[in-house]
């Protein structure tokens, strides 16, 4: 058991047995095709429409280039 900074109670993890686990269904097709658009979705910058090659960060919702010239325009 290893405590925590923020909370005085201890954690605890529990074990499974490997052995009697269940197998995780395959990937169809339409579930590839259903993450490969999610993945789009999360790369494209709803300001300029592009795919920017990344994740872009919920903390400002649009990509690096847009993002700066915002700044630019506020200076």
């Amino acid at each position: 058991m290893v405590s925590n900074r923020r909370h005085s109670t201890p954690r605890v993890a529990c074990l499974y047995r490997i052995d009697l686990a269940k197998s995780v269904r395959p990937m169809t097709s339409r579930k590839w095709g259903a993450l490969a658009l999610a993945m789009l979705a999360r790369r494209t910058c709803p300001r300029c429409q592009l795919d920017v090659g990344y994740c872009i960060p919920r903390r400002y919702g649009i990509c690096g280039m847009c993002l700066t010239t915002e700044e630019q325009r506020a200076v």
